[in-house]
């Protein structure tokens, strides 16, 4: 019997759409581990790994939006196989930069910046896709086998990257351009149409404003985007700091290499942990209750974070971060999950536009804040207050807003 987890990989489209995305992610990750190690090196400081993991995942904070309002107008299929082409394009550009040998942050992040925007055009087209693929019911494990996809790319990646090191970084960015044409052609052989819901008339403009409207006065997607920025601005950013804690653990006097290989086990024991935990979400959810889970489960996060930040050794991190890569993956399976639920079919791709856009906008000034804070105070400690006021802020909500369990657990819809 196929667990409930793993369901939607009976279906053949949902089958090709995921693993197109597990490869892309993991590409997404060899050139991340790589090329964020490369200026940590570079700099010694936390702020060019901020940096560039910024520039990475922020353009989505204006590339989405955009694109939620493309998806809910011409044919979804076509507009992300067209922007996953121009972000193929990019990527071939970026290797050959850093071929070259340029390794000043600045040039590295603005392109970058333009491989992340042309990709954030298309992601919320393929994104809207998703429930045409899966029943309702299925939804849940579909959202945490996403995850469990960009997770999977999280273990495996920096293993890669590690890897592939011995060649020189450009190898790393060249595997993350292939990545794209496996995702592309994935894509393309699902030939069919996936329309928008209904024609839309409206100036771009009125249909960006629509878009947050909706969000606006739909109170699950309200909450579920509140509560996902909320982490990406003051947990989440602790994922693109693995090269500064890597070379913290071991000591400034050491090698890069010993920093790579460091850094690429820190991210593969979050990924594995993510993994773990994205293959128990619906049990989980099943047998205690979504909100249940949720709140508890950050309470686990924060002092994960804690642990992690100030951990002694090598070893105490490692378990930290894994524990801590479950239980986050967990708790952004049941946003997803709640966000998709709640939006109406005839704006979903503009309010997963808008979720996509806010909380990678959060995720970049997260990174940004962060890495500025902890150059100028201590980044441990920057990351452990942080995750206080997660904690804290997340029972204010519950005391003043109890109504937030019924649309975390859907038993409301709205």
């Amino acid at each position: 019997m196929v667990p409930s987890s793993l369901q939607p990989l009976r279906r053949r489209a949902y089958a090709v759409f995921w693993t197109g995305g597990m490869v892309s992610d993991l590409g997404t990750w060899v050139q991340l581990a790589t090329v964020g190690t490369l200026v940590t090196n570079a700099t010694g400081g936390a702020a060019a790994a901020g940096l560039i993991a910024a520039a990475t995942f922020a353009p989505q904070g204006i590339g989405a939006p955009l694109g939620g309002v493309l998806a809910d107008r011409v044919d979804r299929r076509r507009l992300f196989l067209c922007t996953l082409g121009i972000q193929t394009l990019v990527t071939i550009a970026l290797a050959v930069v850093v071929s070259g040998g340029e390794r000043n942050p600045n040039t590295l992040a603005l392109l970058i910046l333009f491989q992340a925007g042309s990709g954030s055009m298309g992601s919320p087209a393929l994104q809207s896709i998703l429930p045409e693929l899966v029943p309702p019911d299925e939804m849940l494990a579909a959202s945490s086998l996403g995850l469990l996809g960009w997770n999977i790319g999280r273990i495996v990646g920096p293993v890669v990257a590690a890897l592939l090191a011995v060649f020189g970084p450009t190898w790393a960015v060249t595997a993350n351009a292939i990545s794209f044409v496996v995702l592309w052609l994935g894509i393309a052989s699902l030939r069919r149409q996936f329309p928008p819901a209904a024609a839309v008339r409206k100036s771009v403009v009125r249909e960006l404003g629509d878009g947050a409207r909706a969000v606006w006065v739909t109170r699950g997607c309200l909450f579920a985007v509140c509560a996902a920025m909320a982490l990406h601005v003051l947990i989440i950013p602790f994922m693109g700091f693995a090269p500064v804690f890597a070379r913290r653990l071991l000591g400034e006097s050491s090698s890069d290499d010993a920093v790579q290989r460091l850094t690429s086990l820190l991210l593969s024991a979050q990924g594995a942990g993510a993994v773990l935990g994205g293959l128990l979400v619906t049990t989980i959810a099943y047998r205690y209750g979504r909100s249940f889970s949720m709140q508890r489960l950050l309470i686990v996060t924060c002092v994960l974070v804690v642990l992690y930040v100030l951990a002694p050794h090598p070893a105490l991190a490692l378990l930290a971060v894994f524990v801590l890569g479950g239980s986050m993956a967990i708790v952004q399976s049941m946003m997803i999950a709640t966000n998709q639920h709640h939006a109406p079919a005839a704006s979903r791709g503009r309010i997963l536009s808008w979720w996509q856009g806010l909380v990678s906008l959060g995720y970049g000034f997260g990174l940004w804040a962060h890495g500025q804070l902890g150059d100028l105070t201590d980044l441990r400690w920057t990351l452990s207050a942080a995750a206080v006021a997660v904690v804290v802020g997340g029972w204010a909500v519950t005391a003043v807003r109890p109504t937030w369990r019924g649309l975390v657990d859907l038993e409301a819809r709205g």
